[in-house]
């Protein structure tokens, strides 16, 4: 998610900022007040939107009931809202526009002079985009973004938590829109016993610190990514790219079992987090190496 050229760094640093605030604000009892969750929804909505629920969610989490207040939702979610609006309708027709009417020129141009080309270039894309995605709710808007086929349970060993925290071997770093399928299995048992030692230590961790305001408040945040991506399937064939959403909620987790175990487990504790970094470090960073040592034109691309 973090090599991707897109939003998701972002996302990751407004989200763990947003978490450090409210961290702050629950261990102080302390509250937000309301321009504070005004300007965070502001700036988080304009990653994506998801985000801006998340900062609503923290705002609940730290201010508790009094938050629902008819005076601070207009205040810190109507009014931020119309500001929102306001710069994307702006960006829109100075920035974005001009450069749809450009790109569609240079579309243009080049359909005319490579014709027989760019015709087969979209027929076998379009066609591998066909093959390697799911079927929608339905076609309408937003709602042809979903997708209700594409397995769960592979999804969740393969994808979520299998190359949002391990790579793959075969198809590195490929795009699912051109030449990497949905599902890519593992060469080697031991990258399924190290997923199986992850997800069981945060399953874990959750249970034990189910009691902790600001796990709690991470629960949530991760349940609306579940939601969107393993319920209604937004973004499913590509989840772990969007793993900066949520990913950091596993290290705090198990930070959490750390600080509530007594003194007894703590070192066996350390050794097995130490061993778990360690192996990521090394897998990763191996595969990672070598694909930047391979020539471009080895590449696999359309």
């Amino acid at each position: 998610a973090m090599i991707v050229p897109d939003h998701f760094a972002i996302s990751l640093f407004l989200l763990t900022m947003t978490l450090y605030i409210a961290g702050v604000k629950i261990k102080n009892n302390s509250y937000f007040k309301w321009w504070q969750i005004a300007v965070l929804f502001f700036v988080t909505s304009g990653v994506t939107l998801t985000n801006g629920a998340k900062t609503l969610l923290a705002a609940l989490f730290v201010n508790g009931r009094k938050y629902l207040s008819a005076k601070s939702i207009v205040l810190t979610i109507f009014l931020p809202l119309v500001l929102f609006l306001g710069v994307y309708w702006f960006q829109y027709n100075v920035f974005e526009l001009p450069q749809k009417q450009v790109i569609h020129k240079i579309e243009k141009s080049n359909k005319e002079k490579k014709a027989d080309e760019v015709a087969k270039h979209y027929a076998i894309r379009n066609k591998w985009m066909s093959e390697h995605t799911g079927k929608p709710i339905s076609d309408a808007p937003l709602l042809n973004m979903t997708d209700v086929t594409t397995p769960r349970v592979k999804t969740v060993v393969e994808n979520l938590f299998g190359e949002s925290i391990q790579l793959h071997q075969n198809h590195l770093l490929q795009d699912l829109s051109f030449t990497r399928p949905i599902f890519v299995s593992y060469n080697h048992w031991f990258n399924y016993a190290a997923e199986a030692i992850i997800v069981l230590m945060f399953a874990f961790s959750l249970w034990v610190g189910r009691n902790v305001k600001l796990l709690r408040m991470c629960m949530s945040w991760f349940a609306l990514d579940m939601i969107l991506h393993l319920v209604l399937g937004f973004g499913i064939s590509e989840v772990y790219i969007m793993s900066a959403d949520w990913i950091f909620i596993i290290p705090l987790a198990l930070a959490t079992l750390m600080h509530l175990s007594d003194d007894r487990y703590k070192i066996a504790l350390r050794i097995v987090f130490s061993c778990i970094t360690l192996y990521l470090l090394l897998w990763n960073a191996s595969l990672l190496v070598s694909y930047l040592n391979t020539p471009f034109d080895q590449i696999p691309k359309f």
